[in-house]
C-alpha cells in the first residue's frame, strides 16, 4: 500500500517536479557552470574553472566593499529605522501639553521633498561651511568631513535614512492608541513597572502595526516584510519570553522549507503550463472565438472573464498576466474597452486563481498552515470567491466604478 502511494503521489506530482527541474533547477545549473567559464554569448564557453570565483574574491576589490557596504546600511538603518519609531511613538503617546505641536514636529520631514532634504542634509553636512561643524567648533570639536569623508560617509547616510521616520511613528502611534488600557491596569495591578508594561504588553500588541509601518514608510518592502517578521518572532520569542530554543527553531525551518517545496512545485507547475499554452497559441485561438461570438464589448468581458477564471485554476497571476495581455489588450482595444478598465478586471479575475484549485498557491498554503483539510477549506473559501466574482461582473457591467478615479484625475 506504501509502494502504491508512493507511485501515485510521484505520479500526481510529476508534472511540479518537470516544472521544478526544467524551469528553476535548470536555470540555478547552467547559471552555476556559466560562472566556471568564460561565455560572451556569442561564442562557446571556454572552461575556466574557479577562476572568476578566485578574481572575484581576491583581485575584485569593490566586491568585498560593495557587500561590506550593503550589510552595514541595511544592518544598521532598518533595525534603528524600527526602534527609533516605536520609541518616539512612546514619547508622542504621552499626556503632556503641548503634544500636537511635538507630533507635528516629528512629521515634518515625510513632507520635505526628497531632492530638498537632500540639499538641506549636505549644508549641514558641508565639511567646511556646514551647520553641523559650525556648532562643533562652537564647543572646541573639530567636524569631521562627513559625506565627503570615507570614515563618516555611512554614518551620515544612516542619519539620513533615520532622520524620515515620521510616517512610520504616525502609524505606530495610532497603534499604541489601539492597545487597550485594560491591559496596563492589569499590569500595574500586579507590580509591573513601565519596563515590563513595554516589554510584556506594547511590544506584543504593536507587532502587527510594526511591519505594516515599515511597509508603508518605506524601510521594507511588502516582501521583505516576512522576513523582518520572522526575525522579529525569532528574537521575541528566543530572547525576550524565552518560549522556545535552537531545537524548535530548527524544526520549524524545516517546516518552513517543505511549505516552502509545496509552493514552488505549484509554481514550476504553472510555469510549464504557460510554455505549452504559448507553444500552442491556445491564448490566440480563444481570443480570436470570443470576439466572433459578439459584438458587444461588455458581453466580451464577460466572456473574457470565464476564460481568466479558467486559467486561474492552472496558472499564477504573474505569468498569466505577462502571457494574455499582449494577446487579449488590442482585441479588447478594438471593441473600445479602456486598457485600465481591461486591466482592473483582468488582474482581479487572475487574483482569484489564488484560491482556486488546483494551482491555488494561497488554498494549499492555508492548508498546510492551518492543519485543515482541502475540502473543508474550500467549503470555507467558495463564498468569499463568489462574492469577488460578483464583484468583478459589477465593474464589467459598470465600467465608471473603475474609470472615475483615473477620469477625474487625468
Amino acid at each position: 500500500m506504501t509502494q502504491r502511494n508512493l507511485r501515485m503521489g510521484l505520479l500526481f506530482a510529476s508534472p511540479y517536479i518537470v516544472g521544478l527541474i526544467c524551469f528553476t533547477l535548470y536555470p540555478i545549473g547552467a547559471s552555476f557552470y556559466y560562472s566556471l567559464t568564460e561565455y560572451n554569448v556569442l561564442q562557446p564557453p571556454v572552461w575556466t574553472g574557479v577562476g572568476n570565483y578566485r578574481t572575484l574574491f581576491s583581485q575584485d576589490d569593490l566586491f568585498w566593499t560593495a557587500l561590506y557596504n550593503s550589510a552595514y546600511y541595511t544592518g544598521l538603518v532598518v533595525p534603528l529605522e524600527i526602534v527609533v519609531g516605536v520609541l518616539i511613538a512612546l514619547l508622542l503617546n504621552m499626556k503632556v501639553k503641548g503634544m500636537a505641536v511635538y507630533r507635528t514636529i516629528y512629521f515634518l520631514p515625510v513632507l520635505v521633498p526628497v531632492v530638498a532634504s537632500s540639499i538641506l542634509w549636505m549644508w549641514v553636512l558641508n565639511p567646511q561651511f556646514g551647520l553641523l561643524n559650525a556648532l562643533l567648533a562652537k564647543i572646541g570639536i573639530r567636524g569631521p568631513g562627513w559625506i565627503a569623508s570615507t570614515t563618516w560617509s555611512k554614518p551620515s547616510l544612516v542619519v539620513l535614512g533615520v532622520w524620515g521616520v515620521g510616517q512610520a511613528v504616525v502609524i505606530y502611534l495610532a497603534g499604541l492608541q489601539d492597545v487597550p488600557e485594560q491591559l496596563y491596569e492589569a499590569a500595574a495591578i500586579d507590580g509591573a513597572n513601565w519596563w515590563h508594561k513595554t516589554i510584556n504588553i506594547t511590544v506584543p500588541m504593536l507587532t502587527p502595526v510594526i511591519i505594516i509601518g515599515g511597509i508603508y514608510s518605506g524601510i521594507f518592502t511588502p516582501t521583505e516584510s516576512a522576513a523582518v517578521a520572522v526575525a522579529y518572532a525569532i528574537v521575541i520569542g528566543m530572547f525576550v519570553y524565552r518560549e522556545f530554543g535552537w531545537r524548535d527553531l530548527l524544526r520549524e525551518i524545516r517546516l518552513t522549507m517543505i511549505d516552502s517545496a509545496t509552493i514552488m512545485l505549484i509554481v514550476a507547475f504553472t510555469s510549464a503550463f504557460g510554455v505549452v499554452m504559448i507553444r500552442g497559441e491556445i491564448p490566440n485561438a480563444i481570443a480570436e472565438a470570443m470576439s466572433g461570438m459578439t459584438d458587444d464589448p461588455t458581453v466580451l468581458l464577460l466572456l473574457f472573464l470565464v476564460f481568466w477564471l479558467a486559467v486561474g485554476c492552472f496558472m499564477a497571476q504573474t505569468p498569466a498576466i505577462l502571457v494574455l495581455t499582449p494577446i487579449l489588450l488590442p482585441t479588447a482595444e478594438r471593441y473600445g474597452i479602456d486598457p485600465v478598465h481591461f486591466g482592473v478586471v483582468m488582474t482581479v479575475a487572475l487574483t482569484l486563481g489564488l484560491l482556486t484549485p488546483p494551482v491555488g498557491m494561497v488554498l494549499y498554503a492555508l492548508v498546510r498552515v492551518t492543519g485543515l483539510p482541502f475540502e473543508r477549506l474550500m467549503v470555507v473559501v467558495l463564498p468569499y470567491v463568489a462574492l469577488t466574482i460578483g464583484v468583478v461582473v459589477l465593474l464589467i457591467l459598470f465600467p465608471g466604478l473603475v474609470l472615475f478615479l483615473p477620469r477625474t484625475l487625468l
